[in-house]
């Protein structure tokens, strides 16, 4: 099948923990893998065929990461050598704009994601349910996607393109926009860590999974979570619907 071994690269599992008809691999070499259900588009197989095996999906560079949704699958690419930050690319299912492509359609071969994120170094990526994040070099969040929960962080159904959340802390007297070091998302929620170790979140809250101290359908305003921090540069990793 190979022209000779690939050592899979150990990492924390990045994807959504739901029913999800698919798995992906990344090598140390940068090489991504993926087998299970591709009719969508998820593989990133031209043909949108499924597999029993790993099929190698193609990429000219090398992937520093990789994020599965339900049906959607994000990957980060570097920008010229193993270690750099580089752009998202999408591909699957997009119609929740979760491919944040502009439009509701599917995508058989990894596109690049642009709009608000054009000319940005990622180097964060999470993939929820029907929606995506990317977190910059610089500490900017953008999401994308289904939006009935709130969990981008704005109002309205769905934003087919990247936008940028902006999470807002009070300083005495001024307000200021807080530089986020690590998100994920849930499944229609999500959370971040900013550098100082708070935790913010947003989204689906009717059965408190926002640590808010309180129970509400919906919530599109980041909140912080009061007596939570982590230590700096630390990621949150959700695991709950």
């Amino acid at each position: 099948l190979y022209s000779k071994p690939q050592t899979l690269n150990p990492k924390p599992y990045t994807s959504n923990p739901l029913l999800i008809p698919l798995q992906m691999a990344l090598s140390s070499e940068g090489l991504l893998y993926g087998w299970g259900a591709g009719d969508s588009g998820q593989l990133g197989l031209e043909d949108g065929r499924s597999s029993l095996v790993p099929a190698k999906v193609p990429f000219a560079k090398a992937v520093l990461d990789v994020a599965c949704g339900v049906w959607h699958t994000l990957a980060l690419t570097d920008e010229g050598q193993i270690g750099k930050q580089g752009v998202v690319w999408a591909f699957g299912r997009g119609a929740n704009g979760e491919l944040g492509l502009g439009d509701y359609q599917n995508r058989f071969n990894p596109s690049v994601v642009s709009g608000d994120l054009s000319g940005k170094r990622v180097k964060r990526i999470s993939a929820g349910g029907w929606n995506s994040v990317a977190l910059t070099d610089k500490g900017e969040i953008f999401c994308w996607g289904h939006n009935q929960y709130g969990q981008l962080a704005c109002k309205g159904k769905a934003l087919l393109e990247p936008r940028k959340v902006h999470i807002v802390e009070t300083v005495g007297v001024r307000k200021e926009e807080v530089k986020a070091v690590g998100v994920s998302c849930g499944a229609a929620h999500m959370a971040a860590v900013s550098e100082s170790g708070d935790v913010y979140t947003w989204g689906r809250c009717d059965r408190g999974q926002l640590g808010l101290g309180y129970v509400q359908q919906m919530v599109h305003v980041p909140g912080l979570v009061i007596g939570l921090r982590v230590p700096s540069r630390s990621l949150i990793w959700l695991a709950t619907l």
